[in-house]
């Protein structure tokens, strides 16, 4: 990012962060299903991404990139998600998933220089057709052992607000009446 310095009218800047150069980013992903039995399932899938800057302007004497050269920063380069469904009985589930995210490197503005990678788990109950045909109850539990982990801090553009790392939301719990149309 390029700041640029644009008068206010009471007098001072505002700040504006801008994109410098091109970047290209390179992705693949692998997704596999399996079908154990009747009523239990597996799955997973698995990302690698990865992205440079090139033609960065001759005003920009250092890269975006803290420790990596040209890598572009704030981009895991590993992500894997697998998990299990199992159905003990019809209509009724259970669901486990873990996701993992590799560690990141951020920008070289950015105080703290990376944000170590994480796995946090899930799961779900599921009640399908309580009582009525459609109507299903659900009981889902996100960050299932409340594991405190961060995002890396994303610039605002107009440069006010710089967070170095955002938490991910602890445990939470979401319990759900809902009807299938």
């Amino acid at each position: 990012e390029v700041s640029t310095d644009t008068p206010k009218s009471g007098g001072g800047f505002y700040n504006q962060n801008q994109n410098v150069g091109k970047a290209e980013i390179f992705g693949v992903e692998f997704q596999s299903d399996l079908q154990i039995l009747k009523s239990l399932s597996l799955f997973a899938n698995y990302t690698f991404s990865t992205g440079r800057y090139f033609d960065l302007p001759p005003t920009v004497t250092a890269s975006p990139s803290v420790q990596s050269g040209e890598r572009i920063p704030n981009i895991a380069p590993h992500h894997l998600n697998a998990g299990t469904t199992w159905y003990p009985f019809k209509d009724f589930s259970l669901h486990l998933r873990m996701n993992y995210v590799h560690a990141r490197d951020t920008v070289s503005g950015n105080p703290t220089r990376s944000v170590p990678g994480y796995v946090l788990l899930h799961a779900n109950i599921r009640w399908e057709n309580v009582g009525w045909p459609g109507l299903y109850l659900q009981f889902t539990v996100r960050n299932l052992f409340n594991e405190l982990v961060f995002d890396p801090g994303i610039r605002t553009a107009d440069g006010g607000y710089y967070p170095t790392q955002h938490p991910i939301e602890g445990r939470n719990l979401w319990l759900t009446l809902g009807y299938k149309f």
